[in-house]
C-alpha cells in the first residue's frame, strides 16, 4: 500500500477519495473540532469514510516520526495527521500527481534530445529502485521504532500506576533492565534521574556530537576491483554519503543563506520551525517547513507545505545539507515573517527556502 512514489500519503489516496465524495464527512473533517476526537469520529463513521479511515490508522499511526525511541509515532501528533489530510483533500495526493502523464513529460522537454533515451531508461530503473526506500524505512525503521515506543510507553503507563514513576514518558529514559527492574519493583533509576537524562538529550543537538569516535576514520577502500554493476551501485552510494555528510563552503551572511538547490522558482511565505515532531501539528498550508534535520515520517505534512528547508550541523559549524523540494506549484526561495526566531533556534544560520539556493528574510512593504 506504500505505492512506489514513497510513503508520503500514498495510504491516503482510498480515504482522500472516499472524503472528498461525502460532504458529511468533509464537514467534519475542516471543523473545529481537536484533532484527537477528530480523527476518532471519522474512525466512527458508518460507510467507506470511516472503513477506509480505520485501515489508513492503523497502517501509518503507529510509524515513527524519526529514528530513536524518543521520537514520537503519528498518532501522537494528531494536528500533522489531521492537516495532512486536509491538504490532500483540497489537492492533489502524490498517486495522483504521479499518474499524471504531463508532468513527466514536461521534465522530458527539459532534457535534450539526444540525452532523451539515457533519461528514460535512468528515470525507469529510478522507479524500480526506489521502492526499497519504503522498505527501509516504511516497513523497516517507522513501524519497529514505533511499536517499540508504544510497548515501552505501555510500560512506563504501568510503572506510573504503581507508583514508581512520575511521568509514563519517562520510561523512554530507562534502558531495558532498568525497566525490567522497576517492574519487579527496583527503587532505581528513581524518576528523578530520568528527569535529567530526558532534560540532558533535549538539549542537546547534532552540534555536541563528536565528528568520530576513536581514531579519524580512513579513507575508503579502493573499488576498482568490484564488477561494472556493483561499482555502479557503490559509487552512487558514496556520492550519496558525500552529499550528506559532506558541508559545502559557507556562503551565508547575516540576512541571507546558501545552499543546494533542486529546481528553479521563487516562493515566499511563513516559516514554521520545527524544532521536534510536535512542532509539526503548528504546520499551515502553504507554509515553509525548517528543520534542522528531516526523515521521510515528515512526509505527512507534504501536501501542506509551499516549501521546506533543511539545515545539518557538522562539528559546531551549521552546513545546508540539502535545501529539500519544495512543494507548491512554481515556488522555490521563500522568505519568513519569523526571521529572528529562526535565526535563533538556527544558531545565526537561516535556511528558509529551497530551489533558487538562496534564503533571504521578508522584506515588508514601505508605508
Amino acid at each position: 500500500m506504500a505505492g512506489e512514489y514513497g510513503p508520503a500519503l500514498p495510504e491516503a489516496s482510498t480515504p482522500i477519495q472516499a472524503l472528498r465524495a461525502d460532504a458529511a464527512a468533509r464537514e467534519l473533517l475542516f471543523s473545529n473540532t481537536p484533532a484527537k476526537q477528530l480523527l476518532e469520529q471519522l474512525v466512527a463513521l458508518p460507510g467507506a469514510v470511516g472503513e477506509q479511515m480505520r485501515t489508513y490508522l492503523e497502517w501509518v499511526g503507529y510509524r515513527s516520526l524519526g529514528y530513536d525511541l524518543a521520537d514520537q509515532y503519528a498518532l501522537e501528533v494528531p494536528e500533522a495527521m489531521v492537516n495532512g489530510i486536509r491538504g490532500a483533500v483540497t489537492g492533489r495526493t502524490r498517486t495522483e500527481d504521479a499518474s499524471d502523464p504531463g508532468l513527466l513529460e514536461r521534465v522530458r522537454e527539459a532534457v535534450p534530445e539526444a540525452h532523451r533515451r539515457e533519461f528514460d531508461e535512468l528515470f525507469a530503473e529510478a522507479r524500480l529502485v526506489y521502492r526499497l526506500r519504503d522498505e527501509r524505512n516504511t516497513y523497516s525503521d517507522g513501524w519497529a521504532l514505533g511499536l517499540a515506543r508504544r510497548a515501552v510507553l505501555a510500560v512506563g503507563a504501568r510503572l506510573k500506576e504503581l507508583g514508581r514513576l512520575t511521568d509514563a514518558e519517562l520510561a523512554i529514559e530507562a534502558s531495558h533492565d532498568e525497566l525490567l527492574g522497576l517492574l519487579r519493583a527496583a527503587h532505581h533509576p528513581a524518576s528523578e534521574e530520568l528527569q535529567r537524562r530526558a532534560q540532558w538529550r533535549k538539549t542537546k543537538t547534532h552540534a555536541d556530537a563528536p565528528a568520530w569516535l576513536g581514531a579519524p576514520p580512513s579513507p575508503p577502500p579502493p573499488m576498482d576491483f568490484l564488477p561494472p554493476a556493483a561499482l555502479r551501485v557503490n559509487n552512487a552510494i558514496m556520492f550519496y554519503m558525500q552529499g550528506v555528510f559532506d558541508s559545502p563552503p559557507a556562503q551565508s551572511t547575516e540576512t541571507s543563506v546558501r545552499g543546494l538547490p533542486v529546481s528553479p522558482g521563487i516562493y515566499e511565505g511563513i516559516a514554521r520551525i520545527v524544532k521536534e515532531q510536535t512542532d509539526l501539528g503548528r504546520i499551515e498550508k502553504g507554509d515553509v517547513l525548517v528543520a534542522s534535520t528531516t526523515s521521510p515520517y515528515f512526509n505527512v505534512v507534504l501536501p501542506l507545505l509551499g516549501a521546506m528547508s533543511t539545515l545539518r550541523y557538522l562539528g559546531g559549524v551549521a552546513g545546508i545539507a540539502v535545501l529539500g523540494g519544495v512543494l507548491a506549484k512554481g515556488g522555490a526561495a521563500a522568505t519568513l515573517e519569523q526571521h529572528r526566531a529562526a535565526m535563533a533556534v538556527f544558531g545565526g544560520a537561516l535556511a528558509v527556502s529551497a530551489f533558487a539556493a538562496l534564503a533571504l528574510p521578508r522584506r515588508e512593504p514601505a508605508g
